[in-house]
């Protein structure tokens, strides 16, 4: 009998140890920004690991801004607490050229672990001397910083499961103190 409480209790304590490491969802962040009073949520971004260099699996929203905007990306997430630790994230809409006579404008953002600026451009056209003129503009940086969600259901269910399991282990030692 004690050594079938002691294979179940070896199988608890692996799948305690091994199911958050397989289960690993994404980590959402929020990016707040600091400079408005309150702190104003302005965006989320979603990582699909703790390092990476590719738009793959990450969810992207701010300022008008999506995943599929992303030119490019590189982040590195502290893996115990989360935190963004370093962010490059380069983003852009519209037109990247201009064509006079056209309108060629486009946004530009970009986003680092202290903060994002946004910018853009487009063409300035005089129809009667047929000429044109690109222009550029860029905001000051705003700042912002991270702020993990919720916890992952899988930690949840872990943490339910560890309750299931110290319940368990109490209700069988009362037992056994009877007895």
């Amino acid at each position: 009998m004690r050594t079938k409480n002691n294979v179940i209790t070896v199988i608890i304590m692996v799948a305690l140890v091994v199911a958050p490491s397989v289960s690993r969802a994404a980590i959402v962040e929020t990016i707040i920004d600091t400079e408005s009073e309150p702190d104003t949520v302005i965006g989320s971004i979603t990582f699909p690991g703790v390092t990476g260099s590719s738009a793959a699996g990450v969810e992207f929203s701010l300022d008008g801004f999506t995943q599929a905007d992303i030119t490019s990306i590189s982040w590195t997430l502290d893996p115990s607490t989360y935190a963004v630790d370093a962010l490059d994230l380069n983003a852009r809409t519209g037109a990247p050229t201009c064509g006079f006579g056209m309108d060629c404008s486009y946004q530009s953002l970009s986003l680092s672990e202290t903060g994002y600026s946004s910018g853009g451009g487009g063409c300035s056209y005089d129809p009667e001397s047929m000429s044109g003129e690109c222009f550029e503009y860029l905001t000051f940086p705003t700042p912002v910083s991270f702020v993990l969600t919720v916890p992952e259901p899988s930690t949840w269910a872990m943490m339910l499961v560890g309750f299931a399991g110290l319940g368990f282990a109490g209700y069988r030692a009362s037992r056994r103190a009877v007895a």
